[in-house]
C-alpha cells in the first residue's frame, strides 16, 4: 500500500466516520461521568475518570470498527494506552486552563477541550497505534 492510497479520501472518510460514532458512545460516556462528578462538585476529577473510561471504550470500539486487528499486533494496546494517556493529560491539563483562566462553564470547557483533541487523536490512532495495512480491510467492514 502506497503513502498516497493511505491518505486519500476514500480510505481516510470511512475510517473517520467509523471512529467518530466510536467516539460518539465513549463520549457519552466521558460526559455522563462528567456530569456525575460535577454534581459532587468535582468537574476535572470527572473529567479525567470519564476520559479515562472513555478511552478504554474509543479503543475497543475503535479497533473492532475502524482499524482491523489481526494476532500478532500486540502492541496496539500498549500503544493506545500511550496515546490515551497523552489524550487525558492534554484533557487535564486544557481543562484545567480553561476553568482557572476563563469563565467558561464547565460543560463548554470540556466541549471544546473534546473537540480539540478528537482529530489529532484520530491521526495518531490510524498512523502509529494501528499499522497502516490493517486500514483497507478495515475500512470495507471486515
Amino acid at each position: 500500500m502506497t503513502n498516497s492510497s493511505i491518505l486519500s479520501p476514500a480510505t481516510i472518510v470511512p475510517a473517520l466516520r467509523r471512529y467518530l460514532g466510536a467516539g460518539v458512545l465513549a463520549t457519552l460516556v466521558h460526559q455522563l461521568v462528567f456530569v456525575l462528578a460535577l454534581q459532587l462538585g468535582q468537574p476535572l476529577l470527572g473529567s479525567v475518570i470519564g476520559a479515562a473510561i472513555g478511552a478504554l471504550i474509543s479503543f475497543l470500539l475503535a479497533r473492532r470498527s475502524c482499524f482491523a486487528r489481526h494476532d500478532g499486533k500486540r502492541l496496539q494496546p500498549r500503544k493506545f494506552v500511550c496515546v490515551a494517556l497523552m489524550h487525558n493529560l492534554c484533557n487535564a491539563l486544557a481543562m484545567a486552563l480553561l476553568l482557572q483562566a476563563t469563565s467558561l462553564a464547565p460543560g463548554l470547557a470540556q466541549a471544546l477541550t473534546t473537540a480539540s483533541l478528537t482529530l489529532v487523536v484520530f491521526f495518531i490512532h490510524r498512523h502509529w497505534t494501528h499499522s497502516h495495512a490493517d486500514l483497507p480491510l478495515a475500512c470495507r467492514g471486515h
